[in-house]
């Protein structure tokens, strides 16, 4: 169980491996949601937050004082902690039920499941509305240590870390030159244009991809450098060097061990699509990226020998 206080969220540009975390962080004895899909994120995060034109940013990130973000990371948090249902509730989730439910009226959001008629998505939205209430009014959790994974989580990091107390945060990253030839754009549609990429997504995905990359991953490590509580971790090293990556990531967050090292290291699998970028047209892709993308490269430890030489 961990001796630090508050929850903790994990996530990252979809497609980073946030989901091998999670499961090891589950290992923990940390309780995750009950809403989950598959990738084990939790659904009411995203009934809540994944609506991109409902919130106010500056620089890449939600804005700390956004009124909206506040109150749906306070009704997340209530619901997790099984708070009881208050009026307040009740108007920010059917807020998040008709965004969800009706976005194609309005501006586009990004769901897994787009293709689905106007009437599966509000089945789908008023199912994680359900879900959020049943939280809120269940008797208070014997566990007290509790998290979610949600890739989406960072862009809404300045505002948990004002409203959520003792809230604490792990951030996944995956070397860019294997995800911008993945075909995972939810996130990208949803928030690329906080940073510069919506309108190339259309004529250059590829390139779109890793600008969004390089720039909300740094913004993201700039933004968390110098707090306590939060850890920056590579998807590679997991994999690799999972036995010292998770003490790492366990010192970073103040958690005891209590389970078997091994049964840790036994979560952790290979994937076949690390390194998938050399067979790609890749170093064509980092020249038309520029000292940008290089830069993000090098900063998190994505920039070998082998891409040195290859571009002289």
């Amino acid at each position: 169980m961990s001796t630090g206080e508050g929850p903790i969220g994990i996530g990252g540009i979809g497609g980073s491996g946030t989901r091998v975390v999670a499961a090891a962080v589950a290992s923990l004895g940390y309780q995750l949601g009950q809403d989950l899909n598959g990738a084990m994120d939790d659904l009411s995060f995203t009934l809540l937050f994944k609506r991109p034109y409902h919130f106010g940013y500056e620089n890449g990130l939600v804005r700390a004082e956004c009124k909206n973000a506040t109150a749906a990371a306070r009704t997340f948090y209530d619901a997790r902690t099984h708070f009881g249902i208050r009026p307040r509730h009740a108007r920010v989730l059917s807020r998040a039920v008709l965004d969800a439910g009706l976005h194609s009226t309005g501006v586009e959001i990004a769901l897994p499941g787009d293709h689905l008629s106007r009437r599966t998505r509000i089945a789908w939205a008023a199912r994680r509305g359900a879900q959020v209430l049943k939280s809120l009014r269940e008797p208070e959790s014997s566990t007290p240590s509790w998290g979610w994974k949600e890739p989406n989580t960072f862009v809404f990091l300045p505002a948990l870390y004002r409203a959520l107390p003792g809230f604490r945060y792990i951030h996944v990253i995956r070397n860019g030159l294997d995800m911008v030839f993945s075909r995972n754009d939810f996130q990208v549609r949803n928030f690329g244009r906080l940073y510069g990429v919506e309108d190339l997504l259309l004529s250059d995905p590829p390139l779109a991809r890793l600008y969004y990359w390089s720039r909300a991953n740094t913004t993201v490590a700039d933004f968390l450098a110098g707090r306590t509580g939060t850890h920056v971790v590579r998807y590679e090293d997991v994999i690799d060097e999972p036995q010292r990556t998770l003490a790492e990531l366990c010192s970073a967050l103040d958690l005891s061990v209590s389970a078997d090292p091994d049964a840790l290291v036994s979560l952790i699998g290979s994937s076949a699509s690390v390194g998938r970028y050399r067979e790609q047209d890749y170093l064509q892709l980092i020249e038309r990226a520029g000292e940008e993308a290089t830069a993000a490269l090098k900063r998190f430890g994505y920039w070998n020998d082998h891409l040195a030489a290859a571009r002289k």
